[in-house]
């Protein structure tokens, strides 16, 4: 159980919330044997978030990097930035 959740987005690449003070961002995993879910903590939520296909885009807090977490790799890498919003498209 994570707690209280601050933003939800959803998209192709599944479910990620922010934590209550929206400063960390979490996805829900995929149900265990028992049926279960649980949130897991991803990093940092930053000051932007977006849902692509198999990863999710993050504007750092400050706006000076865009970064990418990948669903296949469950790693983060920094893709550009400075950038003043995010958009994905499809």
């Amino acid at each position: 159980m994570a707690g209280p959740a601050g933003d939800l987005y959803g998209g192709a690449a599944g479910l990620f919330s922010t934590d209550s003070s929206r400063t960390r961002l979490r996805i829900l995993g995929e149900p265990g044997i028992d049926g279960k879910q649980d949130w897991r903590d991803i990093g940092p939520a930053g000051a932007e978030v977006r849902v692509g296909r198999r990863e999710v885009y993050v504007l750092t807090e400050d706006r000076s990097e865009v970064r990418r977490w990948s669903l296949d790799t469950g790693a983060w890498l920094r893709i550009g930035g400075p950038a003043r919003t995010l958009a994905v498209a499809y």
